[in-house]
């Protein structure tokens, strides 16, 4: 199932129209990586897609503070799981976070780069 075909069949935005909304791509390991990022009242939602992405994650992730993460895991393993912690406390926002990666994989390199890519994308 695809990504988008994933986040349509799910109604976590009880029809609002989002706040905010912003489509990019950036290069994460010289692959391209599709990303939407949308503001909604209470939450953001935060969609990220490789061509080649073959592991799902879908969570939630709430900052309580600086050092505490709480995850609502709906699809990940350990590392998909760091990796969604590692972009919401980067990101550092005010409200809960949906994630929803299709990935090439999870590892150090590849979420520096996309986190990098957001926070870039957000600064402009």
């Amino acid at each position: 199932m695809e990504l988008e075909d994933l986040f349509s069949s799910l109604t976590i935005n009880g029809g609002t129209d989002p706040l905010n909304h912003i489509e990019f791509q950036v290069l994460t390991e010289q692959h391209p990586t599709d990303i939407t990022l949308e503001e909604y009242t209470d939450y953001y939602l935060l969609l990220a897609k490789q061509e080649e992405g073959t592991t799902l994650v879908a969570t939630k992730v709430s900052m309580h503070d600086d050092t505490v993460i709480q995850s609502n895991i709906i699809c990940a393993n350990h590392d998909s799981l760091q990796a969604a912690q590692f972009i919401a406390k980067a990101l550092n926002l005010n409200k809960p976070l949906w994630l929803f990666l299709c990935m090439r994989n999870y590892e150090d390199q590849l979420i520096s780069e996309l986190t990098n890519g957001l926070i870039w994308n957000l600064s402009r």
